[in-house]
């Protein structure tokens, strides 16, 4: 498991990404990823209909290409 969390995030408080680590093992009881993404986007891999940076775009297909390698 892994969570992507942006750093500038207006609607959770980046600290939420601290207390999921916190509190989340994976199946074997290892510590769960966590990433924090340079984005002040919630959902920064929801970009169509708004406003979004180059950085943003950048943000969503890394995002996108670290998931489907993990599921290959």
């Amino acid at each position: 498991m892994k969570v992507y969390k942006s750093k500038k995030d207006p609607t959770a408080d980046p600290v939420s990404a601290v207390l999921i680590y916190k509190g989340v093992k994976t199946f074997s009881g290892q510590n769960i990823e966590i990433e924090m993404v340079e984005s002040e986007l919630h959902v920064y891999t929801r970009l169509n209909l708004r406003s979004y940076s180059p950085k943003d775009k950048t943000n969503q297909e890394e995002t996108f290409n670290d998931i489907l390698k993990r599921v290959q």
